[in-house]
């Protein structure tokens, strides 16, 4: 019986802050699937590349950053002019790996699903349906 157990089932919390952040995420994937309806494999293909680059698009204008003490050491954050320690610069100022990169959140993905429309209409994929689990015609 213990064979039968795949590894998806068994999830282990260490605590109460960890399964609140398995919920939320688990609720926010459930939110993408709802919006990505209609889009087929390459449209989803599509949508995950532009919400991949939206922190770097963000970057691109950004034009105050402040700095910040990480484990690598010293990386630049974009911030609001109005934030204490502001400088004003712009991306191609720095290197590479000064900038700290915004990472990709479910908002990215929303945005992207906005952005890119669906490329199979609702006929489509009744009569891709009806096809597949009807008698194939």
């Amino acid at each position: 019986m213990r064979r039968r157990v795949s590894d998806c089932d068994v999830c282990s919390c260490a605590d109460v802050h960890e399964e609140d952040a398995f919920v939320e995420a688990l609720e926010k994937a459930i939110q993408l699937a709802l919006h990505s309806e209609g889009y087929s494999g390459s449209d989803i293909s599509i949508v995950v590349r532009d919400a991949l680059f939206q922190p770097i698009r963000q970057l691109q204008t950004t034009t105050h950053f402040k700095p910040t003490q990480t484990a690598e050491g010293t990386k630049w954050l974009a911030c609001a002019p109005s934030d204490e320690g502001a400088v004003e610069r712009d991306i191609m100022s720095f290197e590479g790996s000064e900038v700290n990169v915004p990472p990709v959140s479910a908002e990215n993905f929303f945005r992207a699903l906005d952005r890119v429309k669906p490329s199979v209409s609702k006929e489509d994929a009744e009569a891709l349906a009806n096809w597949q689990y009807g008698d194939g015609e």
